[in-house]
């Protein structure tokens, strides 16, 4: 939520910009801005191989910061 705040008006400047252009359907995908947020898979996309990449990337994360 600090990122969020931090970055808040740029972010709703891009959201405003998008929805201007006629492409507010790419706010809910991970080429959004939202998706720098939320967990947004790729069409076609299965669950397991998002749960994997979302489990190893953290896991090297905390693994790197012990």
């Amino acid at each position: 939520m600090l990122v969020y705040y931090q970055w808040r008006p740029v972010i709703h400047e891009l959201v405003d910009g998008l929805i201007a252009a006629g492409k507010e359907a790419s706010l809910f995908t991970p080429n959004g801005p939202p998706g720098a947020f939320g967990l947004y898979t790729l069409p076609g996309a299965s669950l397991g191989s998002t749960f994997l990449n979302e489990f190893v990337c953290v896991r090297f994360f905390i693994a790197s910061r012990a």
